[in-house]
């Protein structure tokens, strides 16, 4: 089962809007899913981190 979301209102509701940008060229399905499908706070901290991480070009 997929979200009808888009990428922004599910980053929104996981509380890093921010991640929209890093996260749009994964597609719309594959981002929605990893930010939990609009599920308030189903996103694990540590993914957040790790893509945060990621986009500086930090490991």
């Amino acid at each position: 089962m997929h979200s009808h979301l888009s990428i922004k209102a599910a980053a929104e509701l996981q509380g890093y809007p921010e991640l929209v940008k890093i996260l749009e060229p994964l597609g719309k399905r594959y981002a929605v899913s990893l930010l939990g499908n609009g599920v308030p706070k189903a996103m694990g901290s540590f993914i957040a981190k790790a893509i945060k991480q990621r986009s500086k070009g930090e490991r």
